[in-house]
């Protein structure tokens, strides 16, 4: 064998080595983990169980309410005043929202709405 023939597969056997120890290493890092994560999970199981069986209720998360939406540029909302059925106002602003989540300006989506509105 010539000499680079020889460092090449010296090199190449020493990295196969550096990385199984490296992915040893991981793999063992994240059995420990695993192994903290399951004894947390018994405790907290075994602390509702018990607080269950003396009688403890215990109540849901609260639920996060939504913020309210941005307020429509003023010449969008003069447009949905003209109506006034307020499920056609629910529905305009609506399409007006969708309008600017996609990101077009107010007067590409009053053209549309007049297209959509003969």
């Amino acid at each position: 064998m010539t000499p680079d023939i020889a460092s090449f597969i010296a090199g190449l056997a020493a990295g196969a080595i550096i990385l199984w120890l490296a992915r040893a290493e991981t793999i063992r890092f994240l059995r420990a983990e695993l192994q903290d994560a399951r004894k947390a999970e018994q405790v907290a199981t075994d602390r509702l169980l018990h607080a269950w069986k003396e009688g403890a209720t215990i109540a849901p998360r609260p639920t996060e309410t939504p913020p309210p939406p941005d307020p429509l540029p003023a010449v969008l909302q003069e447009e949905i005043d003209h109506w006034e059925d307020p499920e056609h106002r629910i529905m305009l602003e609506a399409q007006m929202r969708e309008g600017i989540r996609r990101g077009k300006d107010t007067t590409r989506i009053l053209l549309e709405l007049d297209n959509l509105h003969p």
